[in-house]
């Protein structure tokens, strides 16, 4: 199975930086593909981001460990990522700078996902929109105690609350969480950061994704570009990911 991939991030017409990141990396029967969402206060925050998905692009790259779904790689490329985060603080004499984001490893028909913080996954198979990801944020973990329910929580004032990220701080590499999961011909992925669901529903999301195959290289950018044209107040990146049943 050949995978396919294709990403946008738009700095939107409210803040001053771009912080959304994003990794494509692909080899013949699959690829690494990341979104990101940086935080942080002081220096370069943009680039210690980029540094850091860098090293955790480079530990899937590096031998023994390329296109390895073992949750050791992960965890290697957790620790690459976090080691370049703290080197970020030390250089910047910041506060921590850190990150949400959610990642697909694909080899052949299988797949690890792993995410921190509240970049979301979706997976479109056979016309189902469905989200794999569980946001690590104070809504959420209110909505599992059956606190808010899901409109309450897409409004509430405490949204933004994160409660895991990747970050420079000496959290070990079991604060991003993942699992395997079976990929089909014909699945679409979409990575994407909270600047772009928080901005779009998802219908928007699901038409975006379910076009004809021959349009699927506009969609991430489309995706982003909606959604800085329907709320803007943040930064968006968006990753799309497809499952192709041709060679």
């Amino acid at each position: 199975m050949r995978t396919l991939a294709w990403g946008a991030t738009e700095r939107g017409p409210v803040r001053s930086v771009n912080e959304d990141a994003l990794v494509i990396d692909t080899w013949p029967d699959g690829g690494l593909f990341i979104a990101a969402d940086g935080m942080g206060a002081g220096g370069d925050v943009p680039g210690a981001v980029r540094d850091a998905l860098e090293a955790f692009r480079a530990h899937y790259r590096a031998e023994p460990y390329a296109r390895s779904l073992l949750e050791a790689t992960l965890h290697g490329a957790v620790r690459a990522a976090q080691a370049s985060l703290a080197a970020a603080d030390n250089r910047m004499r910041a506060h921590s700078v850190g990150c949400a984001l959610s990642v697909l490893v694909v080899t052949g028909e299988v797949a690890r996902l792993a995410w921190v913080g509240d970049c979301r996954v979706w997976r479109l198979r056979r016309r189902l929109l469905e989200q794999l990801t569980v946001d690590h944020s104070l809504v959420e973990m209110l909505v599992a105690e059956g606190k808010l329910n899901a409109a309450e929580a897409r409004t509430s004032p405490h949204q933004n609350i994160l409660t895991r990220t990747l970050s420079g701080r000496g959290e070990g590499p079991d604060v991003v969480e993942s699992t395997l999961m079976s990929v089909s011909a014909g699945d679409r992925f979409l990575l994407a950061s909270d600047g772009v669901w928080r901005a779009l529903d998802l219908m928007a999301l699901q038409s975006r994704l379910a076009v004809r195959p021959v349009d699927l290289p506009g969609a991430a950018e489309a995706i982003v570009t909606a959604a800085m044209g329907a709320d803007g107040k943040d930064n968006g990146v968006a990753v799309v990911v497809f499952a192709s049943d041709q060679k």
